[in-house]
C-alpha cells in the first residue's frame, strides 16, 4: 500500500478530485506491482539470502516455494497489474509511465544492485515514474510534456525518489557484510564501511546519507518557494496564522523528524538496529508526504493516506505471523 500511496499522491498532486473507485484501482495495481517487484527480487536474491542467517526462514530459501512457482507468481502479478491499468486507465501516457516504473523495478533486481551506483538509484527511478503514472491516470495527459505543466507532480515524484534513495542507503549499510561477501558494489561496500565501525563526520557513507536528507528537505520546501514568488498558484486554502497548513505542519514535524533521523545515523549500529532505524525513518518521512496535498484531500484525507500502508501492514503481518508486530527482516 506504500507503493499504491505513491500513485495516489501523484494523482492528488495535479489538483483534481480523485474518485473513490480510482483509489481502489490504485490500491489493486499497487498490490500486484509491489508483489511483482518484491517477488522478482526474492528470486534474484536467492543465493544471497541463503547466506544471511536472519532471513533463513524465507519460503524460497527454505524450499517451501519452488523456483517455478516463484516465476509463475511473478508472471501472474505483472499480467494482473497491466490488465487492471489497461482496463481502467486506457491512456498511452499512463501506460508509458507505468511501463517505465516496471522496467526500473525489474532492472534493479536483475542487474541494478550489481552495478556501481545503480543500486542506489534504480529502484528510486521506478518509484519516480510510479508517481507520474498516478498523475497521468487521473489527468489523462495526452503527451509526456503535459506532465511538466504540473510542478506539484514533479515535486511529489522527486520526494518519493529521494525517500527511496535513503531507504536504499539504509539497506546498503544494513547488509554491508553480506554484500561485501557477494561483491555487491553498494556505496557502503565501495567506501569500506563495516558494522563494527562508527559512522562519523568524515565517513563518506554518513555524508552521502546526510546529502540525501538535505535534498529531501529542499524538495518538501520547493512548493512554498514557488508559491511565494508567484511562479505557480497551488491554490492553498487551508491556512493557519497566515501560513499554508502544510508549511506549518512541515516546520513543526517534518524538519525536526528529518533532523532526528540524521542524528540517529551517527555512531555504531548493528544490522538489527539498522532495520529498526529504516522502519522508523520510513514512518516519519511518509508522515509528511500526504500533507503535501492536504489542500486537495483535507486533514482527514491526509491522515487516512498516511495510515493506509500501516493498517495494511498490521493486517497482513497478523494474518501471516499471528502478531501485528514487525516480523524479522
Amino acid at each position: 500500500m506504500l507503493t499504491a500511496g505513491a500513485a495516489i499522491l501523484g494523482a492528488y498532486s495535479i489538483g483534481v478530485e480523485v474518485q473513490w473507485w480510482q483509489i481502489i484501482v490504485f490500491m489493486a495495481v499497487g498490490f500486484f506491482s509491489h508483489a511483482f517487484g518484491c517477488a522478482l527480487n526474492e528470486l534474484c536474491d536467492y543465493e544471497l539470502d541463503k547466506k544471511v542467517p536472519e532471513i533463513s526462514h524465507k519460503p524460497l530459501v527454505k524450499g517451501d516455494i519452488t523456483m517455478v512457482q516463484a516465476a509463475s507468481f511473478i508472471l501472474f502479478c505483472i499480467l494482473a497489474s497491466y490488465t487492471i491499468v489497461i482496463w481502467f486507465f486506457p491512456n498511452r501516457t499512463t501506460l508509458i509511465f507505468f511501463t517505465l516504473a516496471n522496467i526500473f523495478a525489474a532492472a534493479y533486481s536483475l542487474k541494478g544492485k550489481y552495478t556501481p551506483w545503480a543500486y542506489d538509484f534504480t529502484l528510486a527511478c521506478g518509484l519516480f515514474f510510479y508517481v507520474l503514472y498516478g498523475a497521468a491516470a487521473v489527468g489523462e495527459f495526452s503527451n509526456l510534456r503535459e506532465t511538466l505543466c504540473y510542478p506539484m507532480v514533479m515535486v511529489a515524484a522527486l520526494i518519493i525518489f529521494f525517500f527511496e534513495v535513503f531507504i536504499q542507503w539504509g539497506n546498503a549499510v544494513k547488509d554491508v557484510e553480506t554484500d561485501r561477501l557477494l561483491n555487491v558494489p553498494t556505496r557502503a561496500v565501495v567506501w569500506g564501511y563495516t558494522l563494527d565501525k562508527d559512522l562519523g563526520a568524515r565517513d563518506p557513507n554518513l555524508l552521502f546519507g546526510v546529502v540525501i536528507k538535505y535534498f529531501l528537505i529542499v524538495m518538501f520546501l520547493i512548493p512554498f518557494l514557488l508559491h511565494g514568488i508567484g511562479v505557480v498558484d497551488f491554490g492553498f486554502k487551508l491556512y493557519f496564522y497566515g501560513l499554508p497548513l502544510y508549511l506549518i505542519f512541515f516546520l513543526i514535524l517534518g524538519i525536526p523528524t528529518q533532523l532526528y533521523s540524521i542524528y540517529k545515523m551517527v555512531g555504531r549500529h548493528t544490522r538489527s538496529s539498522y532495520v529498526n532505524f529504516i522502519v522508523k525513518d520510513g514512518v516519519l518521512t511518509w508522515l509528511v508526504c500526504p500533507f503535501l496535498v492536504v489542500d486537495n484531500i483535507g486533514i482527514i484525507g491526509a491522515i487516512g493516506l498516511f495510515l493506509l500502508p500501516f493498517f495494511w501492514f498490521l493486517a497482513i503481518t497478523t494474518i501471516l505471523y499471528g502478531t501485528p508486530m514487525r516480523p524479522g527482516l
